[in-house]
């Protein structure tokens, strides 16, 4: 029920966001929300990427293209 409310909140997109802070904890939290979302919930997010695949991807693209190896490299 969690995963299903945040998929629906346009906060889910602050993930992205706080992926690229210079913080380590942060973005740790935040990589490691990301892919627990994505790996155990994967009927809910494949239906999710369904609606949002171009939302969804035009962030990780964004995050591939960072200048942050890390960042890069998480994605």
């Amino acid at each position: 029920r969690c995963a299903e409310i945040l998929l629906k909140s346009p906060k889910f997109y602050n993930l992205f966001k706080y992926m690229t802070l210079p913080h380590f904890d942060v973005v740790s939290d935040a990589f490691t929300t990301l892919k627990e979302l994505f790996l155990r919930h994967r009927m809910l997010v494949a239906s999710f990427l369904i609606t949002n695949y171009d939302a969804v991807f035009h962030q990780f693209n964004q995050m591939i293209q960072s200048e942050n190896y890390v960042v890069q490299r998480q994605t």
